[in-house]
């Protein structure tokens, strides 16, 4: 199964997401509680690379979101979902920002694990990318908290992802986001855009 049919496979629901991946600011390393860890990666779309940090998120029940403000200034493509998401906090509480209506499909490399990943697009905190439950069934990673670090080695990975396991040592603080203007999704740059097509029933 790949991750446009992990994806889908959340629609039934509203999806929730863990109060960590909305704040603010970045989780403080005293007091990380051990479920969230927090690793650096590389968005591409067309020819630009954007090099960012990704927190894995065990409350998290989509496969992965980005701030939306972080898509409109990186100009990443968008498609609009056929039925917008509701989206809640882990213990039930509405998200004040909205419904999601639209999802970005970029590659997105971890070290050398590289995939094409779709997310959805929502406001988040402080982390521009949020790497769901979903997303950890997929890729199966061993994570490995006292050491910080993540290995990826699964069978899936191994055949769509990298040739050999590698292992990603993870931050305990991120540099700050520059803060950019939220833009109106229809001014956003599509040249990159993706054909028009239901984006979680085609293949990855």
């Amino acid at each position: 199964m790949g991750p446009s049919a992990t994806i889908s496979s959340t629609l039934s629901s509203a999806l929730r997401i863990s109060s960590a991946s909305l704040s603010s600011k970045a989780i403080e390393e005293g007091s990380m509680d051990g479920e969230h860890l927090i690793v650096t990666c590389t968005l591409s779309n067309c020819e630009k690379k954007i090099r960012t940090h990704a927190l894995i998120d065990t409350g998290a029940t989509g496969f992965s979101f980005i701030d939306e403000n972080f898509a409109s200034h990186h100009h990443l493509p968008l498609l609009p979902l056929k039925n917008p998401r509701k989206l809640e906090v882990i213990d039930g509480r509405p998200i004040a920002s909205g419904v999601i209506t639209h999802i970005t499909k970029v590659r997105l490399n971890i070290n050398q694990h590289a995939e094409e990943i779709p997310m959805f697009v929502t406001k988040l905190g402080h982390y521009p990318i949020v790497l769901g439950i979903p997303w950890l069934r997929l890729h199966d990673p061993a994570i490995r908290f006292a050491s910080n670090t993540v290995v990826l080695d699964s069978a899936y990975c191994l055949h769509h992802c990298l040739d050999a396991p590698v292992i990603i040592q993870g931050i305990s603080s991120p540099p700050p986001e520059k803060q950019t203007p939220p833009l109106a999704l229809p001014q956003l740059d599509r040249r990159c855009m993706l054909p028009s097509l239901d984006p979680l029933h085609s293949s990855p």
